[in-house]
């Protein structure tokens, strides 16, 4: 049997973390190309490289042959926005990107494209305008009402996302002098869902959904997730995300977010970063594990249909899941959300090996703590002379 070969790109640790190991359980030799301060474990890498600066890493990819590979995963949405502002040829940056085609650059990095696209397809979003300056913010406002959203065209994390309850939230955030196109969208009122899934050529191969319970803080990332059974979700979700994968031509992960509107009952998809997020293998603990519906996908990609998992019966129809990188250490110490249950040796070799990185930091501060110290309140001979004739001035004038 083949032994297929994936290669990581990015720059973000965290979102690094369950990857190799996923892709270890599917069956894939796992490579790596990171950068910035992306310095990862070697466990489950057969091969990886780290560069300082960005442009150490694009000058890696222009002379690499990628023609190994089965599959390439940039892992973020910094390295996505890199290649595809980089000087690469189009040729390597279709090789790289996790799309079909060249037009369907235009929704990667972009908020404004992503709304044009999904919604020019029939995909439901919620009401959206690019806005250009301010008075056009002031008159898109009024047409949409409050409460609304104001968000940059590329951010990660939620940052670049502001609430505007009144115009004079809007003023103000205004007033920030956002860089411009910027857009305003119709705040949903409803359950936030993460759809988040994998595809092949526009093909969808898997995804989970589950309801968004808690947060780190305001528009950042989730902590807590309740999980539902694959069997057990709607079919129309189903059609709506393998519509998804068409229309954004998508050949790889993608971190769908969503609004299930509390009057209506409709669910407004309002991102999809084609990347991988921190819950990508969270699946397998409610019976549908990505790893095994990759490895089928590839043992037999000709034949492959997506079909509901009956064997799934025997794990909860619901599951509250935490992200233990997420919580605090004493959430994790009195065993918060039974996040025990979810923790594996790798992340617990993850803490390990965050904990001494860190702690080599501090050490290296503290270390220099004496010469801040001297630096401060004992200025260099010109501070001196300049503080002596700044006393004299003030006293004898």
């Amino acid at each position: 049997m083949k032994r297929f070969k994936v290669l990581l790109l990015g720059q973000s640790r965290n979102l690094f973390k369950a990857l190799p190991l996923l892709f270890q359980r599917a069956g894939f030799v796992v490579d790596a190309l990171t950068y910035y301060d992306c310095k990862i474990r070697k466990n489950f890498i057969s091969n990886s490289q780290h560069f300082a600066t960005r442009r150490e890493f694009i000058t890696a990819l222009q002379k690499k042959n990628f023609d190994d590979y089965d599959l390439i995963v940039p892992f973020d949405d910094g390295v996505v926005k890199d290649i595809l502002d980089s000087d690469l040829s189009l040729e390597k940056k279709l090789r790289l990107l996790p799309v079909k085609s060249e037009k369907d650059f235009k929704h990667l990095s972009s908020k404004i494209g992503l709304m044009e696209v999904l919604s020019k397809n029939g995909i439901l979003v919620p009401q959206s305008f690019a806005v250009k300056d301010a008075s056009e913010g002031l008159k898109y406002a009024d047409l949409l009402g409050f409460p609304l959203l104001v968000k940059i065209d590329f951010s990660s994390g939620g940052d670049g996302v502001f609430e505007c309850n009144d115009i004079n939230d809007l003023k103000k955030i205004i007033e920030q002098n956002l860089a411009t196109p910027f857009l305003i969208q119709k705040k949903i009122i409803g359950l936030e869902l993460d759809l988040s899934g994998f595809y092949q050529n526009g093909k969808l191969i898997s995804f989970n959904y589950s309801a968004v319970l808690k947060t780190i803080k305001k528009f950042a990332p989730s902590s807590l997730r309740l999980y539902k059974r694959f069997s057990d979700i709607d079919e129309n979700v189903i059609i709506q995300m393998q519509k998804i994968g068409e229309v954004l031509g998508v050949d790889g992960f993608t971190n769908v977010s969503a609004i299930k509107c509390q009057e209506s009952g409709m669910i407004y998809i309002f991102e999809a970063d084609i990347r991988p997020n921190a819950w990508v293998d969270a699946g397998k603990f409610i019976g549908n594990d990505l790893a095994a519906k990759i490895a089928n996908y590839f043992d037999n990609p000709n034949s492959w249909q997506l079909q509901k998992n009956l064997n799934d019966q025997a794990f909860p129809a619901n599951l509250k899941i935490p992200n233990c990188f997420r919580l605090k250490m004493w959430q994790i110490l009195c065993n918060r959300y039974g996040v025990w249950s979810f923790i594996s040796r790798d992340e617990i070799s993850w803490f390990c090996w965050d904990f001494s990185r860190n702690s080599h930091y501090i050490l290296k501060k503290l270390k220099r703590l004496p010469t801040e110290i001297i630096r401060i309140f004992l200025p260099q001979k010109q501070d001196r002379i300049r503080i002596k004739m700044g006393l004299r001035r003030f006293l004898f004038s």
